[in-house]
C-alpha cells in the first residue's frame, strides 16, 4: 500500500531536546504568550498591517516589551536556527492540538512586527531576516510531522513572511540586493509535496484510526447515554479499510502535480452513499456531531436521531463509517489545495522579488518574465503548478498572477486568480459578496 511506502517517511527518530526547536520555543512560551485583548496583543496584531502602522508612543512600548524578553526572542532564534521542530504526538481530541499552532502564530506575528520596526528605522537588511525569519518558522511547523491542523497554520504563518517580504522588495529606498537576498532564501516549488504525503499519512495513522476506535468504544456502545442501540451501525474494520484506501490516494495525490491529481477520490465516496436520501445523509453527519453523547442538550431529539439511524443500519452495512468517510474527505480536499496555493504563492513571489531587483536596476519592469537580463536574476521563470507554466505577469497592469484551482486564465481577475500588485505586494481580494 501506498501509506506503508511513506511510513518510513513519515515518523522520525527522537530529537535529543537540545536540538529540537519546540523545547526551545515552548521554554519561551510562558514569558512571550499574550492574552487576546490585551495591550501588546493588539499592537502585535497591528504591526502586521503595514498600512496601520505603530504609533510612534505604541512602537516605543512595544521595543520596551522586546527588550524586555530578550532571552526568550534568542531561544526562539535558536529554534529558528536549529531547523528541526518536532512537536509530541498529541489525540485529534486534546486541546494541545490547537493550542500549539496559535503560539506558533503568535511567534510569527512578533518576528514580523519586529521586521516592520527595521523597516521604519531604515535597518532593511534585518528587516528582511525578521520576515525570512517568519516564512523559515512557517516551514518548521508545516514540516513537524504532526496533524493537518499543524500543516495548515504553518501555510498561513509562511504566507505572512512572504507578505512582509514583497511588501519590503516595493518599497523604492530598499536596495536591490535585499530583494536578492530574500529571493535566495526562497526555494524554488515544483510538482509533489512530499511534506503533505506525510501530513495525510499522519492523519491516518494517528488522528483518523484513534478516531475511529474512539467511535466504536464510545459512540456505539450499546451502554451510550442515549439508550439506544446503533452497534450495528458501524464495522470497525471495515471503516479502517475503506480509510486506508481514501488516504492512499490523498497520499499519491500530494505527489502528483495539480493537473494531474485524482480528481474522483469525492465522486467515488459519494457513489459508496447513493443508498441515502439526502435527508438521511444529514441525519447521519448530525449523528456524527453528537458525539461526545455527555455534552448533549436535548436528549429526546438525540434519541430520535438515533433510531432513525439504527433503522437504516440494519438495512445498509457500516452506514455510520461511510458517513465518517464522507464527512472526512471534503477537509483533506481543502489541505491539498491550500498546500498548493501556497507553492503558487512562493513562486509568485519569487517572481515578485526578481521583477523588483531588475526594475531598481534598469529603472523599468521587463517587457517579460522571459527577457534575457532576467536570468541573471533568476535562472528559471517560476512555475504556476496550478497549471504547469510559467506564473504570468503585466507590466502594464503591474501584476502577478497564478490562474488558481480551477485551471483557467482570467487574465489576472482576483474573482478567481491569485494576484499579486506589483507596487504594493499585496494580494488583490475578491470583493465580499453582501
Amino acid at each position: 500500500m501506498i501509506l506503508a511506502a511513506h511510513a518510513d517517511g513519515a515518523v522520525q527518530q527522537q530529537l535529543p531536546a537540545e536540538k529540537n526547536a519546540y523545547t526551545l520555543w515552548t521554554n519561551a512560551m510562558p514569558e512571550m504568550a499574550v492574552s487576546f485583548g490585551d495591550e501588546i496583543y493588539e499592537m502585535v496584531y497591528k504591526a502586521c498591517d503595514f498600512y496601520t502602522p505603530l504609533s510612534p508612543d505604541e512602537r516605543k512600548k512595544f521595543d520596551a516589551w522586546l527588550e524586555s524578553r530578550k532571552k526568550e526572542i534568542l531561544l526562539i532564534d535558536k529554534g529558528i536556527a536549529l531547523d528541526q521542530l518536532q512537536v509530541p504526538f498529541c489525540g485529534f481530541d486534546d486541546k494541545k492540538l490547537l493550542s500549539e499552532p496559535s503560539f506558533f502564530r503568535h511567534i510569527a506575528r512578533v518576528k514580523f512586527a519586529m521586521g516592520a520596526g527595521c523597516y521604519e528605522r531604515r535597518e532593511y537588511s534585518d528587516s528582511a531576516k525578521a520576515f525570512i525569519d517568519v516564512f523559515r518558522i512557517g516551514s518548521l511547523v508545516e514540516d513537524c510531522d504532526r496533524s493537518s491542523i499543524h500543516f495548515l497554520a504553518g501555510t498561513a504563518i509562511k504566507s505572512l513572511g512572504l507578505t512582509g517580504m514583497r511588501y519590503l522588495a516595493s518599497r523604492e529606498k530598499v536596495p536591490s540586493a535585499i530583494s536578492l537576498k530574500m529571493l535566495h532564501e526562497l526555494p524554488a516549488q515544483d510538482d509533489g509535496s512530499p511534506v503533505l504525503a506525510r501530513v495525510f499519512h499522519n492523519s491516518f495513522t494517528q488522528d483518523t484510526i484513534a478516531m475511529i476506535k474512539m467511535i466504536e468504544e464510545d459512540m456505539c456502545k450499546v451502554t451510550n447515554r442515549l439508550g439506544v442501540d446503533v452497534s450495528h451501525t458501524f464495522d470497525r474494520t471495515n471503516t479502517i479499510e475503506i480509510a486506508e484506501k481514501i488516504y492512499s490516494r490523498y497520499v499519491a495525490n500530494a505527489m502528483k502535480s495539480w493537473i494531474h491529481r485524482d480528481t474522483s477520490i469525492r465522486a467515488d465516496i459519494k457513489k459508496q452513499m447513493s443508498f441515502l436520501e439526502t435527508d438521511d445523509a444529514d441525519l447521519c453527519r448530525g449523528f456524527l456531531f453528537l458525539w461526545p453523547f455527555d455534552k448533549v442538550d436535548n436528549i429526546e431529539q438525540a434519541k430520535i436521531r438515533a433510531q432513525r439511524l439504527a433503522e437504516l443500519g440494519r438495512k445498509h452495512h457500516n452506514i455510520l463509517g461511510n458517513c465518517l468517510m464522507d464527512f472526512c474527505t471534503p477537509a483533506l480536499d481543502g489541505v491539498h489545495k491550500s498546500s498548493v496555493r501556497q507553492q503558487a504563492e512562493i513562486n509568485l513571489t519569487r517572481a515578485f522579488l526578481a521583477l523588483w531587483t531588475f526594475r531598481k536596476e534598469h529603472g523599468s519592469w521587463p517587457a517579460s518574465l522571459q527577457d534575457d537580463r532576467m536570468k541573471s536574476i533568476i535562472a528559471r521563470v517560476p512555475i504556476d503548478l496550478f497549471c504547469g507554466k510559467p506564473v504570468l505577469y503585466s507590466g502594464k497592469k503591474e501584476i502577478l498572477w497564478s490562474v488558481g484551482a480551477d485551471g483557467n486564465d482570467e487574465g489576472g481577475d482576483a474573482q478567481t486568480d491569485i494576484v499579486i500588485e506589483l507596487l504594493t505586494g499585496t494580494r488583490i481580494r475578491p470583493p465580499r459578496v453582501q
